[in-house]
């Protein structure tokens, strides 16, 4: 049985929301042949008695309460500014966190792009200019072959960027200014208002 595909829906994006959007996502999945499974955010005083209509939705469906929205009027730079916790930047940031494989949001198209790029593209240029540091400046791993440096690099920057806290190397081994690099991806975290911490 295949793993089941996970949905991050922003439930209060649109004009009609969330009663268009829980529909909507009992209609998908009539007939799916791949399990799904959904993580709906939003107001869960007003989405639970949705899925009570829905009784095979609500055996697959998270609902991830938050009372924050994006208007469909807001500008982009307004809604990075201000969508942190709203359903919308919830949505997105389950795919950064990897609870999720796909975000759907039927709200403000500007504003989703936003927060997209906001959320997403800054991890990715933590995550890779982190490992280039430590690839070439840490003396711990020199010795290692060169894929094996790299796949160290990586894990030590992820694992410091999400602040989990493993380590593929001694700590100890590390020169300082590797360590420098790594206390600010740890502070920096995964993302603002991120289950990874963050400033």
């Amino acid at each position: 049985m295949p793993s089941p595909l996970v949905l991050s829906v922003d439930a209060m994006g649109g004009d009609h929301a969330p009663e268009s959007i829980v529909d909507g996502a009992a209609h998908f999945l009539k007939g799916r042949q791949r399990p799904v499974r959904l993580i709906l955010h939003g107001d869960e005083a007003r989405i639970r008695p949705l899925l009570a209509r829905h009784t095979s939705l609500a055996e697959v469906c998270e609902i991830r309460h938050t009372d924050q929205t994006v208007s469909m009027d807001a500008k982009p730079s307004e809604a990075v500014r201000r969508a942190r916790g709203s359903s919308m930047w919830n949505a997105v940031h389950a795919i950064k966190d990897g609870e999720a494989h796909v975000a759907i949001s039927a709200g403000n198209t500007g504003a989703l792009m936003a927060i997209s790029k906001v959320i997403l593209r800054m991890t990715g240029a933590f995550l890779f200019f982190g490992t280039l540091i430590l690839f070439v400046a840490d003396p711990g791993i020199a010795s290692l072959p060169e894929g094996e440096r790299l796949q160290v690099a990586f894990f030590q920057t992820m694992t410091a960027t999400t602040t989990v806290g493993f380590n593929t190397v001694p700590i100890g081994a590390l020169s300082m200014s590797v360590m420098v690099v790594l206390f600010i991806l740890m502070a920096v975290g995964a993302s603002p208002s991120g289950t990874g911490g963050g400033l």
